[in-house]
């Protein structure tokens, strides 16, 4: 989990997406921002975190590759 790697190595969790469940019991890749917080005497006191849904870029990505494999099939015509 980043987040329990941000907090255990003291520092911040980036570029390592991840999967999470939706109460509906859908899935969704997203991509994690662990931060660890620290006092003014640079002592861990807690993390913060920010979950950019990576839903809408996927579906991008599956579209492009379908269009792309059309358009490749297209020149074998």
């Amino acid at each position: 989990c980043p987040m329990a790697i941000a907090l255990k190595e003291n520092r911040p969790v980036r570029n390592q997406e991840a999967v999470a469940q939706r109460p509906d019991g859908s899935f969704f890749p997203f991509l994690p921002f662990p931060t660890p917080l620290r006092d003014e005497d640079g002592n861990l006191i807690g993390a913060i975190n920010m979950l950019l849904d990576l839903t809408d870029r996927q579906r991008a990505e599956e579209a492009r590759f379908h269009l792309s494999a059309i358009v490749d099939s297209s020149f074998d015509a």
